[in-house]
């Protein structure tokens, strides 16, 4: 149980997330894990981020309704952060909103071209949709624009190798 007390962690959203996640590992700890991430949202009401932290959680589980829910709120709270619109966006492609997920990626795009985490699910997207083309497309100017690649090297590797294009595939090894 986190307080409101100095050093008791009320509104340490990490923390939660951290308990939680070490209490369903053990075979009985999922509803005391499930009960952590609830105290996580009403110590935090207020709080974009635990409501997505939560959000997250609950999609690991089959309460898809409810990580839905925990979204729209952390998205409510702070519909210009990055992970919370990145976030959504990858929940509608997974409900297969692709309409959604495209005006929300565009929008992250607009506001935040130098993260990785843009361009990742702007891939998924097009391959959601069966266009590997435009997901190659969207991982190399990801490459070209954002400040951190890691994560999209191998993306764009594998697209590039599941079509068959070995001179791109060299080259982006070259850049590994």
């Amino acid at each position: 149980q986190f307080t409101d007390e100095p050093g008791q962690g009320a509104k340490e959203v990490q923390a939660y997330t951290l308990l939680a996640g070490a209490l369903r590992r053990n075979p009985d700890g999922a509803a005391r894990a499930d009960a952590v991430m609830d105290q996580l949202v009403l110590n935090n009401p207020y709080s974009a981020e635990a409501h997505l932290s939560r959000a997250q959680y609950v999609a690991t589980t089959t309460e898809t309704a409810n990580a839905k829910s925990n979204l729209d709120k952390a998205f409510a709270l702070a519909p210009d952060d990055p992970d919370v619109i990145v976030s959504m966006a990858a929940f509608a492609i997974d409900e297969e909103d692709f309409a959604r997920a495209q005006e929300l990626l565009d929008r992250a795009l607009e506001q935040f071209p130098e993260r990785q985490g843009v361009y990742m699910p702007l891939a998924r997207l097009a391959s959601a949709q069966k266009d590997p083309q435009t997901g190659i497309e969207q991982l190399t100017r990801g490459v070209e624009r954002a400040d951190q690649v890691q994560f999209l090297l191998p993306m764009l590797l594998n697209l590039q190798l599941a079509g068959n294009d070995v001179a791109a595939a060299k080259a982006t090894c070259d850049e590994m």
